[in-house]
């Protein structure tokens, strides 16, 4: 599902959506479609005319932590070259 959302330069682009739950009155729920925030570059901001994009500040940080190994390397049945086993 995607939403128009107007960008500083004037363009209107189509940005991934999603529908979210309002508190309704009366007990009845309401829905209403907001752009995803997943965007590293643009955060989204609804105006009187329909979403707008806005620059983000700051920048992305790397984490310092050394990256795990994948689970599956414990398995020794889903190993590339299992123990016992010769190459053909």
């Amino acid at each position: 599902m995607t939403i128009s959302v107007t960008f500083p330069d004037g363009s209107i682009r189509d940005v991934p959506s999603v529908l979210r739950r309002l508190s309704g009155a009366n007990g009845r729920s309401a829905f209403r479609n907001e752009p995803l925030d997943c965007s590293d570059r643009w955060r989204f901001v609804a105006g009187a005319a329909g979403w707008i994009a806005r620059p983000r500040l700051g920048g992305v940080a790397l984490m310092g932590s050394a990256p795990a190994d994948e689970w599956w390397r414990s398995v020794a049945v889903m190993a590339d070259r299992p123990a016992g086993l010769r190459a053909a």
